[in-house]
């Protein structure tokens, strides 16, 4: 990984990629990391990723991601049942 990212995000951005292409679910990295790895580093201090999911899925996703140790950025975000705001 380019050194464009720091080390904690790049360790976030495996640990999500790793949950996500184990159960298949089409994702892509976007916001502050996606310019840094394509651009010009930014600063940023989360992994902000876009998913295509189906509803039916999300708590089964969610179970995975949070199994891997990754903590939404916003606590309860799903609660709300606001699928734009559950983020890594």
């Amino acid at each position: 990984m380019p050194d464009a990212v720091p080390a904690s995000l790049a360790v976030a951005l495996e640990a999500i990629t790793r949950v996500l292409s184990s159960a298949r679910v089409p994702a892509v990295v976007i916001g502050g990391v996606a310019a840094s790895l394509l651009g010009r580093p930014r600063l940023t201090r989360d992994v902000d990723i876009l998913v295509d999911l189906p509803e039916a899925r999300w708590q089964e996703i969610l179970t995975a991601v949070e199994a891997s140790g990754i903590e939404p950025r916003i606590p309860e975000a799903f609660d709300s049942h606001d699928e734009h705001v559950y983020c890594c």
